[in-house]
């Protein structure tokens, strides 16, 4: 009998391993950059009103990050910190162009989420 318990609660176990690690390779296709830079514009839009005009140049400057940034990745001669070091830098470029485009207001509000969201990211880390 206890040898059909341990072997009941064996073969459970597995299944349930199983269907968690079925669960957690589902993943969403990549984005290209393109898509990737549209979808963060529209979140910019919904998050602190942007107008059509803004949107627009936000998309672009998405954009032009997210191909620094790649180019950076695939750049096969750069250690990691090197790497790390080069998109943190691109990103306070873009950064800087973006709060050229939004108003004052909307730049407060803008940092303010991306603050939170990092104080988030590393909590969870």
């Amino acid at each position: 009998m206890k040898r059909f318990i341990f072997l009941f609660a064996l073969i459970f176990s597995g299944v349930m391993v199983n269907a968690q690690a079925t669960q957690t390779t589902e993943q969403a296709p990549a984005q290209t950059p393109e898509q990737h830079a549209h979808a963060q514009a529209m979140h910019l839009q919904k998050l602190v009103s942007t107008n059509d005009d803004q949107t627009q140049k936000a998309e672009a400057i998405f954009l032009e990050r997210d191909k620094a940034i790649q180019a950076i990745l695939n750049d096969g001669t750069k250690t990691a910190q090197e790497q790390q070091d080069a998109i943190a830098k691109v990103k306070a470029d873009k950064d800087v162009e973006l709060s050229q485009v939004l108003t004052a207001d909307q730049y407060a509000v803008y940092r303010h989420k991306m603050e939170q969201l990092a104080a988030r990211k590393t909590l969870t880390q």
